[in-house]
């Protein structure tokens, strides 16, 4: 017979076997930089941690809180800012209100009154369909777009470049020549000829367009972010949708504006165009002080 094993004898080699993988615990919490022994003060110090780290961030966040204006309400030394990026959007709308005949009346006009023909040698080759016209303006805008920041670049390196309500003035005058263009097209017509005969060439509207698009390019992204950036922080958001209503009010003006079309001749329509554009570079001009010295962020 095999001698049985007592009880006491089982349950100490259990307790050796316990109190050896207890050591080789202790030994791994030791290479790798832990006390075992005062594992029993690690929650404390978690705890200790989550209480101290709310207090620093309401510290931190209540400094940067107040230094980056983030949460600022309506006061009035904001409102004459408000009220100069007000005029400055209500005077983008007669910018619009010109630039948007593009797509109706100059539309129009360059089916029934524009020559069209392409020759080469006096041998007419095709004619540009009336929906090529409408691709004159993104194109300019491709073409122009580098030339205008590097421009701008070298007047911002000499000190020389114009100030944002500057730019738009100049924006609406390149609009108004460009307008002047078509005036001086068809008075170069002979006068012998009816309006119903009687087309100008594309050069014109090629022209007018072009300067119109350069025009766009003054005032469009100047004006966005000129808002944007002269805004109260509180209401960025509200004043670039207000650019953008601008925009939707040049629209319908330019629906009344076209309405004067049928019903005078082309030279006395795009006289009115070119006028509105240039009173309103007028306005601008006289006003970019005042409206300057209201959007001072104090």
């Amino acid at each position: 017979r095999k001698p049985r094993r007592s009880r006491s004898s089982t349950s100490g080699t259990a307790s050796d076997e316990l109190q050896e993988v207890d050591l080789r615990d202790k030994a791994d919490g030791h290479h790798n930089g832990i006390d075992m022994d005062s594992k029993t003060d690690l929650p404390e110090k978690a705890e200790d941690s989550n209480q101290a780290s709310p207090r620093g961030l309401e510290g931190e966040g209540s400094e940067g809180h107040h230094g980056s204006g983030e949460g600022a309400t309506f006061s009035r030394s904001d409102l004459p800012r408000i009220l100069a990026l007000i005029c400055v959007c209500l005077l983008s709308v007669c910018f619009w209100a010109v630039f948007e005949q593009q797509g109706s009346t100059i539309a129009l006009f360059s089916e029934s009154d524009v020559n069209r023909n392409v020759t080469i040698g006096g041998r007419p080759l095709f004619v540009i369909p009336t929906e090529y016209v409408q691709s004159i303006n993104p194109i300019f805008i491709l073409i122009l777009t580098p030339f205008v920041n590097t421009l701008w670049r070298k007047q911002s390196k000499k000190g020389q470049e114009p100030k944002p309500l500057t730019k738009m003035s100049i924006g609406c005058f390149l609009l108004g020549l460009g307008y002047g263009f078509l005036v001086f097209g068809e008075l170069l017509l002979p006068s012998s000829k009816t309006d119903q005969h009687s087309k100008i060439s594309i050069f014109w509207l090629v022209c007018c367009l072009g300067l119109g698009t350069l025009g766009e390019l003054y005032l469009s992204p100047v004006g966005l972010s000129f808002v944007s950036a002269v805004a109260p922080s509180y209401m960025t958001s509200l004043s670039v949708g207000f650019w953008m209503l601008s925009s939707f009010g040049g629209n319908m003006l330019a629906g009344h504006i076209g309405a004067l079309y049928p019903y005078t001749g082309h030279t006395k329509f795009f006289m009115i165009c070119s006028a509105i554009a240039l009173a309103n570079s007028l306005v601008f001009g006289l006003m970019s002080r005042p409206l300057g010295r209201m959007l001072v962020v104090k």
